[in-house]
């Protein structure tokens, strides 16, 4: 018996906006385009039952990606750049979305295949983007499809709780996606805290990847150095489209690392993000 997906009005805001209008937003910010014309390829890192157990529920947890109106607001530190965007302007030239999602930790409903691109039915729909959907049930590096060494525009891991594990439990897959791959990776966290615990744990991946300056870090540095396979394209902070829903702990107070009592107000899926991205990429 596979776990159902989440209640659509359990995770309605989370399920529904909050992880596409999280890739939208890293989208404007890091100024992507895909890759392949037309077709933008779209990684989640450490997938789960909360991203869908079949095609059609995938769908609907991303639906928002596909097709959205408005404008939105800008990250409260980019100043310096446009303020406002909208999902025209962000997926512009963009006909097809590729998901893929990967990790040990994906769920599938009985009847679905791993591994095949599921090409997802619109009765064609000519004013939405088009969706096909992969789940892989592995660890990243660890993939050997024929389309494994194909680069992605852009990679997403949500609530990933990376400060949990050890560093060569995700070390081999983040720096095939941001070295090899030159990949740009989004990591968001239940809270601050999480999150700024999360920064911490990158930074001490240098076994797999080294992290230069850039920004205000490399103001302090009298060379303004680049150094480095990847750097921060911003640190942890507040995602500006954070679930609105408080969630719990899943895990023992006395296993958390971080000042939770601080953070129990603003506990919530996708509550702050950072990025890292590779050397290549251009400043935000």
């Amino acid at each position: 018996m596979f776990p159902a997906s989440p209640a659509p009005d359990d995770v309605a805001f989370t399920q529904l906006h909050s992880r596409s209008y999280t890739a939208l937003a890293a989208l404007h910010r890091l100024g992507l385009r895909p890759r392949c014309d037309g077709v933008f390829r779209l990684l989640v890192l450490g997938a789960d039952r909360n991203e869908g157990v079949c095609p059609a529920v995938t769908a609907r947890v991303f639906a928002a990606l596909r097709r959205c109106h408005g404008w939105f607001p800008g990250p409260e530190t980019e100043a310096r750049q446009k303020s406002v965007w909208s999902h025209a302007s962000v997926t512009a030239g963009i006909h097809t979305i590729e998901l893929t999602l990967v990790g040990p930790n994906v769920t599938l409903a009985g009847d679905v295949e791993a591994d095949v691109m599921h090409t997802i039915d619109d009765d064609d729909d000519e004013k939405i983007i088009k969706l096909s959907v992969k789940y892989q049930q592995r660890l990243f590096h660890e993939r050997q499809d024929s389309n494994s060494d194909q680069p992605f525009d852009l990679c997403l891991a949500y609530n990933a709780g990376i400060w949990g594990y050890a560093p060569h439990e995700w070390g081999p897959s983040l720096a095939k996606i941001l070295v090899t791959q030159k990949t740009p990776i989004v990591v968001t966290g239940y809270s601050a805290g999480e999150n700024e615990v999360d920064e911490s744990a990158l930074r001490e991946m240098g076994t797999y990847f080294s992290i230069g300056q850039c920004g205000d870090e490399a103001e302090d540095d009298d060379n303004n150095t680049l150094e480095g396979d990847v750097q921060f394209a911003w640190v942890s902070e507040r995602n500006p489209f954070r679930s609105e829903k408080p969630r719990a702990l899943e895990f023992s107070e006395t296993d958390c690392p971080y000042n939770e009592t601080r953070d129990e107000a603003a506990m919530r899926e996708n509550g702050a993000w950072l990025c890292l991205r590779p050397r290549e990429t251009g400043n935000v």
